[in-house]
């Protein structure tokens, strides 16, 4: 087994191994900042790749919260809510800017985070199915883009020379694969923060007609 294979396996095997908190397992009772901190670094342990990573720390929470990407405690206490808007947090934070991070948490925050029919709660359940499947498809497709790499520089003897050239296929694929869905990404991220404001902005719109015309009718009731 090639260095390449024998790496690729070892990153396969940890990818396979993450374990997503289920839906119903977060806590019923609402926490205060060392505990969720505690929590998250407790149960998503298997997604971190080094074992210095830090889930999310305090100063990372605040932050989040006063840049309005994640909605503020209540009496300094996180719901179940929040925490799974911070696990959401954690994902995208590690490939898109705070700043697309907030435009693309805006809509659940603002809609859904304290509805009662569809809550954040509700959205990670139907999620988490996707991330697991996902993960399959990922692997397949890294063991894909692994063999593809292998069919290049195969008239290389030296065998350290062709294994280079070839990781660096792999990375390159890797890289513009990733390129080319954070392009995606980021469009759809416009389009549905834009469907937002708009909807607003409609709301806001009928608000104040709604209120232009229920002043005329009190003004013609008062000459009556």
């Amino acid at each position: 087994m090639s260095s390449q294979d024998r790496i690729l396996k070892a990153l396969l095997s940890q990818i396979t191994q993450i374990e997503n908190i289920q839906p119903g397992d977060f806590p019923d009772v609402d926490l205060y900042m060392d505990q969720v901190t505690t929590y998250l670094d407790t149960h998503i342990a298997s997604i971190k790749f080094d074992e210095d990573d830090v889930v999310l720390t305090k100063t990372m929470i605040n932050n989040y919260v006063k840049s309005g990407v994640l909605p503020p405690p209540v009496n300094k206490k996180y719901s179940k809510q929040h925490l799974i808007m911070l696990i959401f947090i954690y994902y995208f934070k590690g490939i898109l800017p705070v700043s697309e991070v907030k435009k693309m948490l805006d809509p659940i925050n603002e809609e859904f985070f304290n509805d009662d029919d569809m809550n954040v709660e509700f959205i990670y359940s139907e999620m988490y199915d996707s991330i697991k499947n996902q993960i399959v498809k990922t692997s397949k497709d890294v063991y894909s883009k692994s063999f593809e790499a292998r069919q290049h520089f195969t008239d290389i003897k030296d065998i350290s020379e062709r294994e280079e050239l070839q990781n660096f296929i792999m990375m390159g694929m890797l890289a513009f694969d990733i390129f080319l869905k954070r392009k995606m990404l980021e469009k759809l991220i416009e389009t549905n923060y834009n469907m937002q404001t708009n909807k607003k902005s409609e709301q806001s719109a009928k608000g104040g007609k709604s209120g232009k015309n229920d002043k005329q009718d009190k003004s013609d009731k008062s000459k009556k």
